[in-house]
């Protein structure tokens, strides 16, 4: 790369850089009077990815929900894993949501009306989508007007690794 920017791909703690970036965004968080927390599981698979693309992704996902969250709303990010292998990162919140269409590239928004608010859409998604791709995961997405959105970044097993003690 001619700039020096190589990929950080890193046998990386999911936990570490969530509660790193909730307490970076907390701040921001206040300001617009939004509650945001982290729940993290413990004993979590680490998950081999860029560290850069992660911290973005979960920079994406939370302060989206921070600016379109309408208010006070209730910001939750936790982690965790399943059987089959997979480790997951998700971001919900209990905004005015919005509808969900998907494209063969990731997921778009359409804003919706709950409460005299609307989503609006913006790059935040599709970019977290890719980055998602690049990274071996995927990018699920769940809202309906009025009842919050939630996103979570699903790491494949094969992006797994035993938690460290």
């Amino acid at each position: 790369n001619p700039q020096g920017t190589l990929p950080l791909v890193v046998d990386l703690d999911l936990n570490a850089e969530v509660e790193a970036i909730c307490t970076s965004l907390q701040p921001l968080a206040e300001k617009s009077s939004a509650r945001l927390d982290a729940a993290v599981v413990s004993s979590l698979p680490r998950v081999i990815a860029d560290k850069r693309n992660v911290r973005q992704m979960l920079l994406n996902l939370i302060t989206n929900s921070i600016k379109h969250g309408g208010g006070p709303v209730r910001i939750k990010v936790t982690t965790g894993y399943e059987l089959s292998g997979e480790v997951w990162v998700e971001v919900e919140d209990n905004g005015p949501g919005f509808s969900t269409t998907a494209t063969g590239s990731g997921s778009s928004e359409k804003p919706a009306r709950g409460a005299g608010q609307s989503r609006k859409a913006g790059l935040g998604l599709p970019l977290t989508s890719s980055l998602a791709t690049a990274n071996g995961a995927r990018l699920d997405i769940s809202s309906r007007p009025g009842g919050g959105v939630r996103a979570r970044i699903v790491f494949g097993r094969d992006r797994a690794s035993p938690a460290r003690e």
